[in-house]
């Protein structure tokens, strides 16, 4: 390789090379020139050169290149001053001489030229020397140190420049602070700068720098975990792969790690699903030595069954079964689990190898026995734990045993069920389970999905459903109705304290994990803290259960005469429930056969009148289902789901308003407003009968019209309800209502304009569901179908006058106007529409947007003063108008100059100016389809007349020969035609077309044409423009 004379041949050939050993070759020749010229002279040479890179904003790879090396050689200083003091004291060197070195000066001198110009206008300036400082620091080695002065400036100068306005400044000047931050310090002013730009920095690329570099501590785990959320997939996906790297699983509560995964597994993008489960979750996994019950338990399966779950199945996937079978080495002989071993995790994690071996089909049915006792064994191995917890004294325990028995019931179903010993078995144990008091109702939905898996037929499955209520309620038919109400146990006060309990088992879990870290680390002030709280809780959840189980005892010695009473309330609260399960699987289709009707008045309906709201609710939820099934039923109850919707208890109104907008649904408003009407007793017996068929209708038309406005206008006041639950049914249900065209016309629309204002509403922000919900509903309702675009056009001008209108103290204020009508514009657009309904419209038909048009032209005529008059014409520039018919052109043209003579807004005047130039691009082009039809036309007649004409000329001349050859032969005149012409001539054709208009597609593909006729001695000869295609106009 050449040696280099100059620092500007050497800065020539950096540009080029990208081989480590030729760039380490050009620093070694750059030193030689540093130390053969005078410190001074090279520095101001060198940095001359270096400003020519400076200026250049642009990416370039040569830049690119210049600047690495440039970083390098600076860098490079620092590393040969440490190497050669190294050298010269060896170990001896103390730590206080160490403390006492000083930057070298070359070094110092370009950071104080860059920390001098990094503010400059520039921004190509300021982007190369945030560049540079960055590859700087990061390239002094870990042990590299600055004094305190130069670390100021630094600090200052880029946190001035995280704030600058371009985005890639940002980026180099997070990544220059990285090494400044102090993660020890709880007031460290760059990570509070990070935490602030990860927030809300606009930027997608600085909130992937702050990621790649912040530290995780505390304070920036909540940040960290909020970017799991964030708007872009890469940023997400970064979010994932820090936490797995920089955050331990024992640094995350239970709450955070089930928070964490329902996220990432949940995410719309593959990329982070991929990333949150090949990074984050096994790297869990690999934490707790691959083990999965250990996973689990950190997870909390009880409390996060569905998340576990999911977890567990991805890790699972792809291992093979033979491993699998290794881990899992808990069952004995008979492929039991013993009582010591049957825990929530072991029970979760046997379930779901099950149903991983029966996904892999052929593959998986050889191991599968492996792990699948027969069926008789296993029913009575299930019947035996099942029926043995009912002693259990303390909730904890009971919680826990209805999770392992919820997971050996679904093993139950995996089971092939073709064995008719064990199928016996198993039938008598379902029946048993049902029948049993000891069974709690929180396992019937379990209990009902096998035995609906037993009994497929749904006739035979109602009628035993209903036999076993029977029979569970057979020892109560002799209750007195005197006997005192005593509260159902599984109220929403039990599962109040039964969610407190679990909450305080939940972090014991944590400190516990806590304490064990923090005596790993010998942190033990730390620890004694933990400890105590741990002391704490464990107080506090025996106070909880002493609590539950005084009240139980005072209950029994104050009231032993209520035993029976409580005996026969849980009785009829577990048979609702079974009829619950029972008519949720039975089809919408079913016949309600006698045995419904029997359970309906026996069980159903006592049940609405019941005082206690655990029992009314059930009721309520089990007629809602048999009003499914039949019509009749359902108009017979509408009025008392009304009712109960308004003035019941919370609960039992949301599950009266899903029960309702479900009837809506299915049989429509006008089911509801049909009334019989019979003649008054007044009426005279003489009166015609068609008279009197004809008040009939009348008072029947009126009465269904006001019978169906009073439930639109029930329907209307739901969705000024202040409870967000409540409001999320409501809006659900209503727009379901309008997608299914149970709702139309102008209710229809206002009901719409109500929708759309509820999803720009500053108050529903929270209301994740509702928010998403109205983001699907209005593009897919919208852009089906031109009808519906209609409706859209019909609330936009209600919606935009509520939202000009709003008070100052109504959150409708903050709504920004220009959004909603941009909206509403994209929504009734034809360009948007779905195809297949814009092919069947009419083609001549006025679109939406124009009269749309007309619509907010006379609006902003009526009120040209108003502040939404700019919102108004903006959203006329937007609108794509069709405008086929002429008299739809003069009306806008009109009106736009009346609102350009009236309107003396600037900004409104510009945009009215920009409509009446789209306006006249539309009219000239209508203009000139016009004109090209005129002249078609024109052309056509043209061509008849000259046609017509020809033809008259050979008659008369045909007439004039023939008289002529008569007269010669002394023949006499004959009656018949003046001239008669050969069927198989050429000439029969052209005198065919004296008849007939020719088709354009026949003359389009015709030049001139020349037809040659004789007659006798007579040529005639004639030619034929073509005319133009009419066919496209």
């Amino acid at each position: 390789m050449k040696t280099f004379d100059s620092i500007k041949s050497v800065f020539a050939a950096c540009q080029n090379f990208s081989n480590l050993q030729k760039v380490a070759k050009l620093q070694t020749s750059l030193v030689d020139l540093y130390q053969s010229m005078g410190e001074d002279e090279f520095l101001n040479e060198f940095i001359d050169l270096l400003k020519h890179v400076l200026i250049i904003y642009k990416r370039e790879p040569a830049v690119e290149r210049t600047v690495e090396f440039v970083a390098e050689f600076v860098a490079s200083f620092q590393q040969r001053e440490a190497e050669d003091d190294a050298k010269k004291d060896g170990e001896e060197e103390s730590a206080e001489e160490s403390e006492e070195k000083e930057m070298h000066p070359f070094m110092s001198k370009c950071f104080d030229f860059f920390l001098t110009h990094h503010n400059v206008s520039s921004h190509a300036v300021r982007f190369r020397i945030c560049q540079i400082i960055n590859k700087l620091l990061s390239k002094m080695g870990s042990e590299a140190f600055i004094d305190d002065d130069l670390y100021e400036r630094i600090y200052r100068s880029m946190l001035q420049r995280v704030r600058d306005k371009y985005p890639l400044i940002r980026v180099q000047a997070v990544a220059a602070l990285a090494r400044l931050q102090d993660p020890k310090d709880k007031g460290c002013p760059i990570i509070a700068a990070y935490l602030f730009l990860l927030e809300r920095d606009p930027s997608a690329d600085v909130r992937l720098a702050i990621l790649s570099n912040i530290a995780a501590t505390k304070k920036t785990l909540p940040a960290l975990l909020g970017r799991t959320l964030d708007v872009k997939d890469s940023v997400r996906k970064l979010a994932f792969q820090v936490l797995a790297e920089k955050v331990d699983i024992k640094g995350l509560s239970i709450a955070q790690r089930i928070q964490l995964l329902n996220r990432g597994l949940n995410d719309r993008s593959d990329a982070v699903k991929e990333e949150c489960l090949n990074k984050l979750l096994r790297r869990w996994f690999i934490q707790f030595e691959d083990n999965y019950l250990t996973l689990l338990k950190c997870l909390d399966v009880e409390n996060s069954s569905e998340t576990a779950e999911v977890a567990l199945k991805h890790l699972i996937q792809g291992e093979e079964p033979k491993l699998l079978l290794q881990n899992f080495n808990l069952l004995d002989d008979s492929l039991m689990l013993d009582e010591d071993k049957l825990t929530c995790e072991s029970a979760t994690y046997w379930k779901c190898l099950v149903l991983h071996l029966q996904a892999l089909g052929v593959s998986g049915e050889q191991h599968l026995d492996k792990v699948l006792p027969n069926l008789t064994d296993f029913c009575n191995f299930t019947r035996k734990y099942m029926f043995q917890q009912q002693a259990e004294e303390t909730i904890e325990h009971q919680l826990e045993s209805e999770f392992i028995s919820q997971q050996l019931l679904t093993i139950l179903t995996l089971h092939d069920h073709s064995d008719e010993a064990g199928r016996r078995v198993l039938t008598q144990l379902v029946n048993d389970l049902l029948v049993s008091p000891s069974i709690s109702v929180r396992l019937v939905t379990p209990i009902m999905s096998l035995f609906t898996k037993l009994h497929k037929e749904e006739k035979e499955r109602t009628q035993q459903v209903v036999e076993l209520i029977a029979e569970i309620q057979e020892p109560i038919m002799d209750e007195q109705p005197s006997t005192p109400r005593i509260e159902v146990l599984s109220t929403d006060e039990q599962r109040r304290t039964e969610l407190m309990i679990a909450k305080t088992r939940v972090q014991l879990f944590e400190l516990r994990d806590a304490l064990e870290e923090n005596i790993k680390q010998q942190d033990f002030g730390q620890a004694a803290e933990i400890k105590s709280r741990i002391v704490e809780l464990e107080e506090k959840k025996e106070s909880l259960l002493a609590t539950l189980g005084q009240q139980q005892q005072t209950m029994q010695d104050s009231q032993p005469e209520t035993d029976s009473v409580i005996d026969s309330v849980m009785v009829r609260f577990k048979s609702l429930a079974i009829s619950e399960a029972l008519l949720k699987d039975l089809s919408l289709k079913a016949t309600f056969t006698p045995a419904l009707h029997s359970l309906l008045q026996t069980l159903i309906e006592p049940g609405i009148q019941d005082e206690d709201p655990a029992m009314r609710q059930a009721a309520v939820k089990c007629l809602g289902l048999c009003c499914l099934m039949n019509e009749e039923l359902a108009r017979k109850h509408f009025v008392l789901f009304l009712q109960v919707a308004q003035l019941d208890h919370e609960d039992i109104q949301k599950a009266a308003l899903q029960i309702l907008y479900d009837l809506l649904l299915i049989y429509g408003i006008d089911a509801f407003s049909k009334a019989d009407h019979s003649p008054p007793s007044g009426v005279e017996q003489e009166k015609d009968d068609e008279e009197l068929s004809m008040v009939s209708d009348e008072s029947s038309i009126v009465d269904a019209k006001r019978i169906s406005s009073s439930i639109l206008s029930v329907l209307s006041e739901l969705l000024y309800t202040e409870d967000s639950e409540k409001l999320s049914i409501a809006t659900e249900g209503t727009a379901k209502l309008i997608l299914c065209g149970r709702i139309t016309g102008s209710t229809g629309a206002q009901l719409l304009s109500h929708l759309i204002l509820l999803w720009y509403n500053p108050v529903t922000e929270e209301d994740v569901k509702l928010r998403q919900s109205l983001g699907k509903f209005f593009p897919l309702f919208a852009l089906s179908s031109r009808v519906n675009q209609e409706c859209v056009g019909e609330a936009f001008l209600p919606t935009m006058r509520t939202l000009f209108k709003a008070p100052a103290s109504s959150p409708l204020a903050k709504v920004n106007t220009a959004n909603v009508a941009e909206l509403m514009v994209e929504l009734t657009s034809a360009a948007h529409c779905n195809p297949a309904a814009a092919a069947t419209k009419n083609i001549t038909a006025e679109s939406v947007h124009d009269t749309l048009a007309r619509q907010i032209a006379n609006e902003v005529l009526s009120e040209p003063e108003s502040f939404g008059v700019v919102t108004l014409c903006t959203a006329l520039t937007q609108l794509d108008l069709g405008l086929n018919e002429s008299a739809s052109q003069k009306d806008l043209l009109v009106l736009t100059d009346k609102m350009l003579n009236t309107l003396k807004n600037k900004q409104c005047v510009k945009l009215l100016q920009k409509f009446l130039v789209t306006l006249e691009k539309i009219n000239e082009q209508n203009e000139e389809m016009r004109g090209e039809l005129t002249e078609n036309e024109s052309e056509v007649i043209a061509y008849e007349q000259q046609i017509e004409a020809t033809s008259v000329a050979l008659s008369s001349l045909g007439s004039e020969k023939r008289s002529e050859k008569d007269m010669g032969d002394g023949g006499e005149n004959s009656d018949e035609d003046n001239y008669a012409i050969d069927e198989n001539s050429d000439e029969d054709d052209v005198f065919a077309t004296t008849d007939t208009y020719p088709r354009p597609a026949q003359l389009k593909s015709t030049s001139l044409m020349s037809t040659e006729i004789r007659f006798g001695t007579l040529k005639l000869t004639f030619v034929i423009k073509p005319i133009q295609d009419l066919s496209n106009s």
